[in-house]
């Protein structure tokens, strides 16, 4: 089972140092994405904190624990750290430092510690969030006070402010684009509402440049 495998488990045992409670979950659909996994679990995208993967100019990595709401934002983290730029880095490197696969990494638990962790104060905005467990499918509920306690990240804001509280799942959208509901709203100067075609019925939706 997916609980069983190595990363997993080892997940499970830095969750278990922590002292941290919240119990892995197994999701029936692939978490790779922020917006996967939101689905999955019936929450906003702004709470799912995705592990990210960057490399410093000396090679060494740097986690960023951010919100599934917006991109982060590279040259911000960059001119913040107070170094000219940032490099994503790739699955091989992913898989070398932390142990886990791209899709999967979560914020405890690595093989190589990162030599500077980051944690998106985006995060703060929710109760609770829900974070990697070593496995595409698998992933844990925890919260922003509780991931700087078992990371010792650096809260830090790491992308734009924009808050999404619903979205509508549509046949077709150019990548560009991503869409809102109006059962919620976004919080963005600039939105504009637009007629697109969701999988269930037209639904009248707001749209802005994508932020995911």
């Amino acid at each position: 089972s997916i609980l069983e495998k190595a990363a997993v488990k080892r997940a499970q045992a830095a969750l278990d140092r922590h002292g941290i409670s919240g119990k892995i979950k197994i999701l029936a659909e692939s978490a790779r994405t922020a917006l996967d996994a939101a689905a999955a679990l019936g929450i906003e995208v702004g709470q799912i904190a995705s592990s990210l993967v960057f490399k410093l100019p000396d090679d060494k990595s740097l986690l960023v624990i951010t919100s599934g709401r917006h991109r982060v934002d590279t040259q911000m983290v960059a001119d913040q750290l107070q170094i000219p730029a940032l490099d994503r880095a790739d699955a091989d490197y992913v898989k070398e430092v932390s142990g886990y696969s791209v899709g999967g990494v979560s914020p405890v638990g690595w093989v190589n510690k990162p030599e500077i962790i980051l944690i998106d104060q985006a995060l703060n905005d929710y109760d609770a969030v829900w974070a990697a467990a070593g496995h595409p499918h698998a992933v844990y509920p925890t919260t922003y006070v509780e991931l700087i306690q078992c990371t010792g990240a650096q809260p830090m804001v790491v992308g734009d402010s924009v808050r999404i509280f619903g979205f509508c799942a549509l046949k077709s959208i150019p990548s560009s684009f991503i869409a809102i509901t109006t059962a919620g709203f976004i919080e963005s100067a600039g939105a504009e509402p637009a007629l697109l075609t969701s999988t269930q019925s037209p639904a009248k939706c707001w749209r802005y440049p994508a932020a995911i």
